[in-house]
């Protein structure tokens, strides 16, 4: 039997719907704690700005790496370019913990956005 023409698994439209649900996450959860990084960074010039782009920069990211994460999809690992993305991801999602201040989470932020253009991508070529 031809398994590519089987419909996928609990498991896999499970780690599907996941990955999907990762995409909508990465902005939506930073959202809530701008005031507080404002409050937190008051003293940085331009703070009102810097702290826009801890929200855009994960999409201008997406934006610009998409494509690249598409063209990587068709010719390299799939479950190998997961785990690069899952990487980025992690260390995107965690820079709040260790970044000292506005450069290390705006490059978390950065590192996000690359985590999710792979995970998006991976999730819409497996869907």
């Amino acid at each position: 039997m031809d398994q590519s023409n089987s419909e996928p698994g609990r498991v896999v439209t499970a780690a599907v719907l996941g990955l999907a649900a990762m995409t909508i996450m990465a902005n939506a959860t930073i959202a809530s704690s701008l005031p507080g990084l404002k409050r937190h960074f008051a003293d940085v010039n331009g703070i009102d700005t810097l702290a826009g782009l801890i929200v855009t920069v994960p999409s201008l990211a997406i934006v610009l790496t998409a494509g690249v994460m598409g063209w990587l999809t068709d010719r390299w690992d799939r479950q190998k370019l997961l785990a690069l993305a899952a990487g980025f991801y992690l260390v995107g999602g965690t820079a709040g913990l260790w970044a000292d201040g506005l450069t290390g989470i705006l490059a978390g932020r950065l590192a996000l956005g690359l985590g999710v253009a792979g995970t998006m991508t991976l999730a819409m070529t497996w869907a």
